[in-house]
C-alpha cells in the first residue's frame, strides 16, 4: 500500500482520482477547501485508508503546515496529486491584481512550497517520491478569456520541468493537462467540441485518472506532460 496525497482531492476530477487510488488499495490524504462533505464521505467508505486535511491554497505560507498534517495522518507519503483549483472566468478587461495573486498562488505558488516540503523530506529520508500536476490543457496557447486562470495554469506547467530538473533525483515531477473531460457550465459548448477535437469526441475524469496512475508508476519517467484532451493541443 502507497501513501498519495490528492490536494482538491475532494472534488471533480481530484475526488475521481481519490477514488481511483483508494480502490486500488492506497491510502490518500484528500485535502478540502469547500468539499469537506465530499470528504467526510470518503473517510466513511475507506475509514482506515483516509485522511482529510483542510487547506487554503490561496495562502502559500501554510503549506509546510500543510505537508506536516497530511503527513501526519499516515507517518509517510509517496506522493502529491495537485489537483487543488479554483476556476475564474475572469479576462483582461475585468481583472485586478488580486485575481492575477490569487490564481497564481492557488495553481502555482503553493503546489511549489508544497512540493519543497516534501523533497526536503524525502531526501532527508533517503527515500524517492513522486509528484503529478494536473495542470490545463488550454494553459499552453490561452483562447482570450479566463486570463488570471490560465496565467496560474501555466505557471504550473512550466513548473513541471523545472521541479523536475531540481528536485531530481528525489522526486519525479510529470503533468497531466485536461482539455474537455467535465463541463463547466455550459453544457451545450461541451458538447459542442465534440464536432471541433481532432478525435472527435470530449472525455470524462477516467482519462485524467488513468494519465495520472501511469505517472505515479512511472518510475522511469519525469518532467513530462500528457495532454489528456482529444487532441486539442493539436489545433
Amino acid at each position: 500500500m502507497k501513501v498519495y496525497m490528492v490536494t482538491g482531492g475532494a472534488g471533480r476530477v481530484g475526488l475521481s482520482i481519490s477514488e481511483a487510488l483508494l480502490l486500488r488499495g492506497d491510502a490518500v490524504v484528500v485535502t478540502w477547501h469547500s468539499k469537506k462533505e465530499n470528504a467526510d464521505s470518503l473517510s466513511g467508505r475507506f475509514p482506515r485508508r483516509v485522511g482529510v486535511v483542510h487547506a487554503d491554497f490561496s495562502n502559500p505560507g501554510e503549506m509546510d503546515e500543510l505537508f506536516s498534517s497530511a503527513l501526519s495522518c499516515f507517518g509517510v507519503l509517496d506522493g502529491i496529486v495537485d489537483s487543488a483549483s479554483e476556476f475564474s472566468s475572469t479576462t483582461i478587461d475585468d481583472m485586478q491584481v488580486d485575481d492575477v495573486l490569487r490564481m497564481e498562488n492557488i495553481h502555482a505558488t503553493s503546489p511549489l512550497m508544497l512540493s519543497r516540503s516534501f523533497y526536503r523530506w524525502v531526501r532527508d529520508k533517503g527515500r524517492r517520491g513522486v509528484v503529478v500536476h494536473i495542470t490545463d490543457t488550454r494553459a499552453d496557447f490561452g483562447y482570450g478569456r479566463r486570463v488570471p486562470y490560465l496565467l496560474g495554469k501555466a505557471s504550473l506547467a512550466v513548473q513541471t520541468e523545472i521541479l523536475a530538473k531540481a528536485a531530481a533525483p528525489f522526486l519525479r515531477v510529470n503533468a497531466v493537462a485536461p482539455g474537455f473531460v467535465l463541463p463547466s457550465g455550459d453544457g451545450a459548448y461541451f458538447e459542442a467540441m465534440r464536432s471541433v477535437l481532432p478525435l472527435g469526441k470530449t472525455g470524462c475524469p477516467q482519462d485524467v485518472v488513468d494519465a495520472v496512475l501511469y505517472l505515479l508508476g512511472a518510475s522511469y519517467v519525469t518532467g513530462e506532460t500528457i495532454h489528456v484532451d482529444g487532441g486539442e493541443h493539436l489545433l
